[in-house]
């Protein structure tokens, strides 16, 4: 008789000395079903493919359980590459040039930050929060795009580093003071970094309006 695995299991009567006549058929049926096993598990089971090998996706139906265990060996091979390791040192490159290298994806709702730079102890430094605003050293970084929507009291070129911070303050340390009248020139008040005031250019000396 043909085998029944591993279309199913086998089932077996349990044989007494003496009592049960043992035929031929008997002895068959388990060479049978061994013949069955051996032929569905493969022969050197036990040894790897070293992990080369190309994963298939498409294969639903193995000759042998040693090439299904075969292909599941290869794809935890291509996976384990494709993750971030744990232990730095990973390196992400897309596969063409229109795909992004990383996308962090808030979940639905979410609550907690995308993304954090820690130090060592565990600080959060830099982090993007859950509305994707980026914030470092305890500040939003906001930056003001020139435009026709830019305040008329922010000169072109400043960086504002904190949505809450005074613009007086932030336009003085970029080194232009916001205000100023046509004709006049830019001159330091002191010599503190970044004082520097509107002048009228006639009460200037003659040098430095370009004469003797």
């Amino acid at each position: 008789m043909a085998a029944t695995y591993p279309a199913s299991l086998k089932g077996f009567t349990t044989k007494a000395d003496f009592v049960d006549t043992v035929l031929a058929v008997t002895v068959n049926d388990l060479q049978n079903e061994v013949a069955a096993l051996e032929a569905n598990i493969g022969t050197y089971i036990s040894v790897g493919s070293g992990w080369v090998g190309s994963f298939d996706q498409v294969t639903t139906n193995w000759n042998s359980l040693k090439d299904r265990i075969a292909n599941i060996e290869y794809g935890l091979g291509s996976v384990h590459g494709d993750y971030v390791s744990i232990s730095g040192g990973s390196t992400i490159q897309p596969s063409g040039t229109s795909t992004v290298n990383l996308t962090l994806k808030a979940a639905s709702s979410q609550t907690a930050d995308i993304a954090q730079f820690q130090t060592s102890s565990g600080t959060v430094t830099s982090k993007v929060d859950s509305s994707g605003n980026l914030y470092t050293s305890g500040q939003q970084v906001v930056p003001i795009v020139y435009s026709t929507s830019q305040p008329s009291n922010v000169p072109a070129g400043t960086v504002w580093v904190d949505s809450s911070s005074n613009i007086a303050i932030l336009t003085a340390q970029s080194g232009v003071p916001s205000g100023g009248l046509k004709n006049q020139v830019l001159v330091k008040n002191s010599n503190t970094d970044y004082d520097t005031v509107w002048g009228d250019a006639t009460t200037l000396s003659p040098f430095l309006l370009g004469g003797m």
